[in-house]
């Protein structure tokens, strides 16, 4: 009897302090541990992993996982490179039209100006989804959101496949994306120059989510030019003066229009005169 009772005992101690098959713990201090994807959370988090003491243990913890070699870019490798990929020259006529206005002798009564805008744009190291999202798996739960913007961390080969590792923010994971955006069906941990991806699946959704290139454009303005145009120049024997200045041909001419006439054509711009003095006209350009 003695021995059936002590045989008992040892059982129970046996059954309190042996290891859980899911975790790293003995037995009462197993009671009340998290849900299993916070315990996975916990174990491949960055601070974690990025702990060399740890190396015994992480390598033990991705039996569940394939390894593959991993090519991490270098310092500058992903960065946004900047090419041209318009230019075009924009004219600008400075009037208004239909307008009752009036202009001081000397002053500017029309003119045309040009100027080159180039726009610049990234070469597509960058990327974003194209829509609002998540992926859900049993390691981790992430949103996206189309705004926000994704740089590859490298890439892998898996089954002769090429796939792009872009980290998850304020997570251990990278997910792997092919040439055409689109998500393969697991994710996996960066270690050194290996990539640890998991055999449990992630869900995508929408399951036609995709990742492209986040495209970002800057245009500057540059050489711009004075090409024509149209001073007035008081009154010279009872007629109006005109200047009209034309540096696509290098001409600077003299229009002299009667004082009683009250519509006048230079070249394809029509101006309707009100008043003029010596000193100021009052016009209208149609």
């Amino acid at each position: 009897m003695n021995k059936i009772f002590t045989s008992a005992i040892t059982l129970l101690i046996i059954g309190i302090s042996a290891p859980s098959a899911n975790a790293d713990c003995w037995g009462f201090s197993c009671l009340g541990r998290r849900s299993i994807v916070s315990e996975y959370y916990d174990r491949f988090s960055d601070k974690y992993l990025d702990n060399p003491d740890k190396d015994t243990y992480w390598k033990h913890r991705f039996q569940s996982y394939n390894e593959y070699p991993a090519y991490i870019y270098a310092g500058n490798e992903a960065e946004d490179n900047y090419v041209s990929s318009d230019v075009k020259t924009v004219s600008v006529h400075n009037y208004q039209r239909n307008t009752p206005v009036s202009a001081n002798k000397g002053q500017r009564m029309y003119d045309l100006t040009t100027y080159n805008v180039t726009t610049l744009t990234t070469s597509g190291d960058s990327y974003r989804t194209d829509r609002a999202g998540k992926i859900s798996g049993r390691q981790v739960e992430f949103s996206f959101n189309p705004d926000e913007v994704y740089k590859p961390l490298g890439d892998v080969k898996i089954n002769g496949i090429g796939y792009m590792m872009l980290k998850l923010p304020d997570t251990a994971y990278v997910i792997l994306v092919d040439r055409y955006g689109n998500f393969y069906k697991n994710m996996g941990i960066v270690r050194g120059n290996k990539v640890y991806v998991s055999k449990d699946p992630i869900a995508v959704s929408p399951k036609d989510m995709k990742l492209v290139p986040y495209k970002k454009s800057t245009s500057t303005k540059s050489n711009v030019k004075l090409q024509y145009e149209i001073k007035y120049g008081g009154i010279e024997n009872n007629d109006i003066v005109l200047i009209v200045n034309d540096n696509r041909s290098g001409t600077v001419s003299k229009r002299l229009i009667p004082a009683t006439q009250k519509i006048t054509r230079i070249n394809d711009i029509t101006i309707g005169i009100f008043h003029a003095t010596p000193e100021y006209i009052e016009y209208k350009i149609y």
